[in-house]
């Protein structure tokens, strides 16, 4: 500070060098004092490295990579979208299918159970058999003529070879045929086929003590769906040349009905899941021929039943027949005229 005699006369704002000197030594004392004290409680780290920074077009090469697994995870959602939808439709579908064939059985089941009621044991194991018939009128015809074939006889060592090659028993007009008969306006499955298979199978060759003379036997089949059989056979020794042999002629096959079967009206037939649509499901049409055994009581009937048999492509052969008549066939062949 300044000191200040008391014989010196104050100049109006005299300091002295040294006073100026004292004051800027104090503050720069202080500042000194003051960045010490601040530096002694700083805790000094080191600079952390700086990573490098990642080049563009590395980061747009990372990004175009990203975009296109986004996109080919949208592919698979939508390709499993459209699994699940047709898997959908397909439940659908056969829930469908489903469903129908449980209203056929259910209506096969009671059709049977009604007819059941009325049956002895040897229709009610007829009628069980139902569906397997269904399935073999493919093949029926040609296994009726396998099964008629006889077993050749054995010759004796001094005799001539007897060869046994007997005429098919079934009509030929057609490579397959299938019956119905339409009596007090319902149509009724005649089981005409499985009962000359059940006589191919049952036939046997008689004994014949004079050649020159035919011998004629009976045989009664069935009952088949209702239908009895009652068949005429005439047996003669026919010789050709060296050779003989025993050949069948079937006379005339009767087929008379012990179990009336209730049967279904033409528009009950041919419906969805009908009587007549269970019959000829599996038939190939352009080589099947519908035989149409017509009653007196149902004449009216007849064109428009035989017109839907033509429209699923059956060609149809109409036999009209007198109330009461037993349907027949001979070995000339049934009296219908195919159209």
């Amino acid at each position: 500070m300044r000191r200040v005699d008391e014989s010196d006369e104050e100049m109006p704002g005299g300091d002295s060098f040294l006073d100026i000197t004292a004051n800027i030594v104090g503050i720069l004392v202080l500042l000194v004092v003051v960045v010490g004290v601040r530096a002694g409680r700083h805790v000094f780290f080191p600079d952390a490295p700086v990573a490098d920074a990642e080049p563009l077009d590395s980061l747009q090469a990372r990004l175009n990579d990203q975009v296109r697994q986004v996109r080919a995870e949208q592919s698979d959602i939508l390709a499993l979208r459209d699994k699940v939808l047709a898997a959908e439709d397909e439940a659908l579908r056969r829930d469908a299918m489903r469903q129908s064939g449980v209203l056929y059985v259910t209506k096969l089941r009671a059709e049977l159970d009604e007819a059941r009621e009325s049956l002895d044991k040897g229709d009610q194991r007829s009628l069980t058999t139902h569906n397997e018939i269904a399935q073999a009128k493919l093949t029926l015809d040609r296994l009726t003529r396998e099964q008629i074939a006889l077993a050749s006889v054995e010759p004796a060592p001094d005799a001539e070879p007897v060869e046994v090659a007997p005429t098919p028993i079934v009509d030929g007009k057609a490579d397959q045929t299938i019956s119905f008969r339409l009596q007090k306006g319902r149509l009724v499955y005649v089981p005409v086929n499985e009962i000359e298979l059940e006589l191919a199978k049952k036939i046997e060759i008689p004994a014949i003590t004079d050649p020159t003379r035919s011998v004629v036997t009976h045989e009664t089949l069935g009952p088949v769906e209702g239908f009895v059989g009652e068949a005429e056979i005439g047996w003669s020794v026919r010789a050709a040349g060296s050779r003989i042999g025993i050949r069948p002629q079937l006379g005339k096959l009767l087929l008379r009905e012990v179990t009336p079967l209730r049967g279904e009206s033409p528009d009950e037939a041919f419906g969805p899941g009908g009587y007549v649509g269970s019959r000829l499901e599996l038939l190939e049409a352009e080589k099947v021929v519908v035989r149409l055994i017509v009653y007196a009581d149902s004449f009216d009937k007849a064109p428009e039943v035989g017109k839907r048999f033509r429209e699923r492509g059956f060609r149809v052969a109409q036999s009209l027949k007198a109330n009461g008549a037993l349907i027949g066939f001979s070995s000339d062949g049934h009296q219908a005229v195919t159209q």
